[in-house]
């Protein structure tokens, strides 16, 4: 989409979310498949945003590396400190990822996926997330790129 001077124009998420839909039909704010019985949960503006942005700092994989479920933790961590959305859906996240073109694969069952990022910019984004945190004094949230040891190490240092 572009203006009149002919310069590009990002679409509202709530234009793009068609490209995930027409992938996943059954996506909800719960992920790509709902449990038998269960009510969609929507999917909202603000969580494909911050999704988005985040995603964006990451870069891509042609191989899926880390799932749905996982990744959402992170983005919310990164969101909260960047002031963005602190809760990030699972559906939200999974079309902010097939909206930006990344590598997205679905579970054979159930609601998640996997989606293709660098883990290596994953790690780092974390622990500039875990940094910002300490030195705003907010709670910390641990993050799924830092190892047990990782975690536990940062943790004895704030305490």
């Amino acid at each position: 989409m572009s203006d009149t001077s002919g310069e590009l124009i990002e679409q509202p998420p709530i234009q793009n979310i068609n490209s995930a839909l027409a992938r996943f039909p059954e996506l909800s704010g719960d992920g790509v498949r709902l449990p038998p019985g269960a009510k969609p949960q929507p999917i909202h503006d603000d969580q494909i945003e911050t999704a988005m942005a985040f995603l964006r700092l990451l870069r891509p994989t042609t191989r899926p590396t880390i799932g749905s479920g996982t990744l959402k933790h992170d983005c919310e961590s990164w969101g909260s400190v960047n002031g963005l959305s602190a809760y990030v859906s699972r559906g939200a996240l999974v079309a902010a990822a097939v909206i930006v073109g990344y590598t997205v694969r679905a579970h054979r069952y159930g609601a998640d996926v996997q989606i293709g990022i660098s883990l290596k910019d994953l790690k780092n984004i974390s622990e500039e997330t875990l940094r910002l945190r300490r030195e705003r004094g907010c709670k910390i949230i641990a993050t799924s790129a830092l190892t047990d040891s990782e975690s536990h190490h940062i943790l004895k240092k704030l305490s």
